[in-house]
């Protein structure tokens, strides 16, 4: 019976969706459940949680300025601003 490989902080929605594939490719080179797989399996969920963190930071300071252009009345910068928040 084959084990899945879980996180140690479990639940993490935005990460989640990307693990199933890197759970997959760690059982084919490593026995399910070693510390070997859930070491990596670990270390590849803190990346692209760091990443996704770093992505919405970005977002955030590209979303601040275009709401503070769009204040100044500026139509295709509250259309992108709409594009965003969507």
């Amino acid at each position: 019976m084959k084990t899945e490989i879980r996180p140690w902080w479990p639940g993490e929605h935005r990460v989640e969706k990307y693990m199933p594939r890197v759970s997959q490719a760690i059982a084919r080179h490593l026995p399910s459940g070693s510390r070997e797989a859930t070491d990596i399996y670990n270390r590849a969920y803190e990346a692209v949680y760091e990443a996704i963190k770093e992505l919405k930071r970005k977002l955030d300071v590209a979303v601040s300025a275009l709401e503070n252009f769009a204040s100044f009345g500026s139509l295709e910068a509250e259309d992108a601003l709409k594009q965003i928040s969507d």
